[in-house]
């Protein structure tokens, strides 16, 4: 039984080897971050506290300036840039399905978690996207960049929810990353 297992052995390493590993001559997508003139995420969100049910009024969003490389993985690499692509036109609720689906695959990927909070403070869901900075922040480590980001967006986050003083505080921790 052992020299059967002991033949076996080479070949299923070869196979998981194989499953491992891109076919040969294909890369995996790279996916740029973006600059402060290329922002990925941009446009308008709602500009006062507000029902659910009122209709949304604009404010600017602060581009999304480059960050921390985005995904550890081919799969969120691309999943990112789904998000992104989604982003840019306007299609929140495809970017909020892609960057969940990363999240799925790196829960711990605190630039994901950045994303998907300015994808729902563009959807007017602010008290989420005020925690889900909050996470993003906890997870981000030395990413003084992110972390600045965050603050912004949970003071914005704030604003929209009429916490004018915890937006004040959120802009000064902000402040403190610069």
């Amino acid at each position: 039984m052992t020299q059967i297992l002991l033949r076996f052995l080479p070949l299923s390493a070869l196979l998981l080897a194989a499953c491992a590993t891109a076919p040969p001559g294909e890369r995996a997508p790279v996916i740029d971050a973006g600059s402060p003139a290329e922002s990925d995420i941009g446009g308008a969100v709602p500009s006062s506290p507000r029902s659910v049910d009122q209709a949304p009024t604009t404010v600017e969003v602060i581009p999304l300036e480059r960050a921390a490389p985005p995904a550890g993985s081919p799969a969120v690499a691309s999943l990112l840039g789904q998000a992104e692509a989604a982003s840019r036109e306007r299609d929140w609720s495809a970017a909020a399905v892609s960057l969940e689906r990363g999240l799925r695959i790196e829960p711990r990927n605190p630039v994901l978690w950045n994303r998907l909070a300015e994808v729902r403070l563009q959807q007017g869901q602010f008290r989420q996207a005020e925690q889900l900075a909050a996470k993003s922040n906890s997870l981000a480590g030395g990413d003084r960049l992110l972390q600045t980001r965050n603050w912004r967006l949970i003071a914005r986050a704030r604003r929209q929810l009429g916490d004018e003083p915890g937006a004040v505080e959120a802009e000064r921790r902000a402040e403190a990353f610069r």
